[in-house]
């Protein structure tokens, strides 16, 4: 048996492939490497194992041959990218493994295979030997000399105990998980405020206020009314009214609105995929009518036979079926929940998630059993709609049933707050350095949580997402309120950056330093859980050509560092600052099991670990605020994959977050995109992409997922208070 374990004596906490008997003895190690060795697979011999190693940093791995007697491995793959997961064909004579080498996506690569002969095993073993030193050598040479000279002899020390303290504190129950513009998010902005002045760090204004304010929708309450139903049944002919159990609306923000009423008609799971699935087609037109739909939908035989770079799911949303409906005349929707939806039939109530945005007509939720009732008058069932609906499209009907929707869904709204100090420079105060890092998470779930089932609200804690580099940014503003640098370092703990990097996109529009001004960004965001086998990754490397060599000297050798380019990802802070043209750089330590879950507590947090990060993130700073000359700025190259969902239509938009009605301002556009092609730029606000009109994010990401790579459509922008139509062809993403 071969597996890959966590019992090295020496290094327990690095994964090493081993061997065993199937009865348990003879166990062998058989790797004893500073890395991640893991997806071992046997090769027809019986005598020789193929396996993924990251060598190459935090990313990169590689495929290695070992032999289960022992000896050294050898290396079979060397793309710059990550190689995984490969297994042997029956008889070893093709090789399968997964690859991010094509399009940065994970693809099946397949090749043919010879085993190397004796001579062969022995001068790759060599020659990987060779390279791992010749690597070495070469590292400390550029953090000898490839860099600039370290501006100050004294190195950056934190207190790891103190750091953990930090984290612990925000990430207390008594917090409840900060969701930006809450109160308890305001008491968080409390504790880093009073960490500043106490420090003796500058307020961000000269009335000498540390915070910032930005308002934001932070949830819904229901309002009164609900939904009724009037009809004449066939067989009594009477009038018959009835209420609805108190109805649920939805996030969508047109119910609140007015009032409407229309005739029933149920579409199914209002699908409306174009070209793949239509719950619409072949039915009588739902104008002025209310739209009775599921509110989850399932994948169909045609969704399954889509386009294989598609994203289904991304259609069954309540929003783009909402948005559908309405594009097709109808005066409000209700949804019923299926079957399978988890939750059960009991009404949940309106939170703030994606569905957030205003999609212009009422939308409700209805209990099956009401639901039930009224159909049953008519001779129709609800589990065989949906049996049947699951199935096919096209099982609609319209009913003559009057369906009135009268409620309100009262929308509340507060401040959030980012905290902003400064350390005034020595000798060129008037350019900034910033060093950053978010201190909101997700509260109690709801919008971004992975937790688990449909279980009651919990508090989702952030200790590592992102108490800890809010730990690390106190820490350093502690550090150099003594220590201060040539140029200005600005300390910003940022709010909003789980609902779309709000409080940096607000900073950018209403900034307290000149954004000329800011030579380069440092962005802490989830530095706590740092593994030495897979180190800290650093993304944004690319945006300025002095980045490398600067990390690398302010590094030395101490922690292990993979750097990424930094295509504007969005994934954090930082990207804000990308997107406006300003160098920036992101530290993380990687992802985890508890990633936005209620698991993520402050006792998984490594706090030697997170100090090393942030007195790394310090000593770049620091060089960044004593080079000679500001670094220049370079935009990222496109990456041919993005991740995301849809057909894979790309348009290379960079949205600003901040804006959630009106149309969808852009941050910028990405390099070589189609966008920039067709001469779209910052600051423009998209106000239709083909048929469908923008008003939001949400209405913008449904547009884009119904396209398809190669298709031409029109944008129209306002810019300058006019506006203008370009005619886009549109990428892959």
């Amino acid at each position: 048996i071969c597996f890959r374990g966590f019992r090295d004596p020496k290094n327990p906490r690095y994964a090493q492939i081993f061997v065993v008997d199937a009865d348990g003895s003879n166990e062998k190690q058989l790797t004893f490497d500073v890395a991640v060795n893991w997806a071992p697979f046997w090769h027809a011999d019986g005598e020789t194992l193929v396996y993924s190693k990251n060598v190459g940093g935090h990313r990169n791995y590689d495929l290695f041959l070992v032999k289960a007697s022992g000896g050294p491995s050898v290396r079979i793959s060397r793309a710059p990218e990550a190689d995984v997961l490969p297994v042997f064909s029956p008889d070893g004579k093709k090789i399968l493994w997964t690859s991010t080498r094509a399009d940065g996506r994970s693809q099946l690569f397949i090749a043919d295979f010879r085993m190397p002969t004796a001579e062969e095993w022995a001068t790759l073993a060599a020659e990987e030997e060779a390279r791992l030193a010749a690597e070495k050598v070469a590292a400390e040479e550029r953090a000898k000399s490839s860099a600039p000279a370290a501006p100050a002899a004294e190195p950056i020390r934190l207190d790891a105990e103190r750091l953990l303290a930090d984290v612990k504190t925000l990430a207390d129950d008594r917090l409840e998980g900060r969701r930006a513009g809450t109160e308890a998010a305001k008491l968080a902005a409390g504790m880093v405020t009073i960490a500043f002045r106490e420090a003796g760090l500058t307020p961000a204004d000269d009335d000498g206020d540390y915070l910032q304010k930005f308002p934001m929708l932070v949830g819904f309450e229901s309002g009164e009314g609900g939904v009724s139903f009037r009809h004449q049944t066939p067989n009594d002919g009477f009038l018959h009214a009835f209420q609805a159990s108190p109805s649920s609306f939805t996030s969508l923000r047109g119910t609140a609105g007015a009032a409407a009423s229309g005739a029933l008609a149920f579409r199914g799971y209002g699908l409306a995929v174009d070209g793949v699935s239509d719950d619409y087609a072949g039915l009588p037109p739902v104008k002025g009518r209310v739209v009775v739909l599921f509110e989850r939908g399932v994948p169909t035989e045609a969704l399954a036979a889509a386009d294989p770079h598609s994203n289904p799911q991304a259609f069954f949303d309540a929003y783009p079926k909402a948005l559908a409906a309405k594009m097709r005349g109808a005066a409000a929707v209700v949804f019923v929940r299926d079957s399978k939806q988890r939750g059960g039939d009991e009404l949940a109530a309106p939170t703030v998630d994606g569905g957030a945005a205003d999609v212009g007509i009422p939308c409700a939720r209805v209990r099956r059993e009401d639901l039930a009732l009224v159909l049953g008058a008519f001779g129709r069932k609800l589990d065989d709609l949906e049996e049947a609906a699951t199935a096919t499209q096209g099982v609609g009907f319209d009913l003559p049933v009057e369906v009135v929707v009268d409620k309100r869904l009262v929308e509340t709204r507060g401040d959030a707050l980012n905290v902003i100090a400064a350390v005034r420079g020595r000798e060129t105060p008037n350019e900034h350095v910033l060093i950053t890092a978010h201190y909101d998470h997700l509260g109690w779930g709801g919008q971004g949580s992975l937790a688990e089932g449909g279980a009651a609200p919990q508090i989702h804690n952030g200790a590592d997402d992102n108490a800890s580099g809010t730990a690390g940014l106190i820490g350093l503003a502690q550090w150099f309120a003594k220590r201060p640098a040539k140029r200005t370092l600005v300390f910003v703990a940022f709010s909003g950056e789980e609902e779309g990097l709000l409080g940096s996109q607000h900073f950018l529009a209403h900034p307290t330093v000149p954004v000329d001004s800011i030579v380069a960004v440092v962005n802490l965001d989830m530095i706590g859980r740092y593994r030495p086998e897979e180190g800290v990754a650093i993304d944004g490397v690319a945006t300025a050509e002095a980045f490398a060599e600067l990390i690398a000297a302010a590094n030395g050798g101490r922690l292990k560092v993979s750097t990424t380019a930094g295509a504007m990802s969005g994934r954090s802070d930082h990207a804000s600052f990308i997107a406006r043209g300003i160098p920036a750089l992101h530290l993380f330590t990687g992802a985890h099991v508890d990633y936005h879950k209620p698991s993520d507590d402050a006792d998984k947090i490594d706090a030697k670990g997170l100090a090393a990060v942030a007195e790394l993130a310090g000593e770049i700073a620091r060089r960044l605020a004593d080079l000679p000359q500001r670094p220049v700025f370079v935009k990222p190259k496109p990456v041919s994959s993005v991740g995301g969902t849809g057909f894979g239509a790309w348009l290379g938009t960079i949205p600003s977050y901040a804006q959630d009605e009106g149309g969808v301002r852009l941050s910028g556009v990405s390099a070589g995109s189609p966008a920039e092609k067709a001469g779209l730029k910052a600051d423009d606000v998209l106000i239709r992409l083909g048929e469908f009109p923008i008003g939001n994010i949400q209405d913008f990401t449904t547009a884009l997922r119904s396209r398809k790579p190669g298709d031409e459509v029109e944008v129209e922008i306002v810019r300058g208070g006019a506006k203008t139509v370009f005619k886009v062809v549109l990428g892959r993403r």
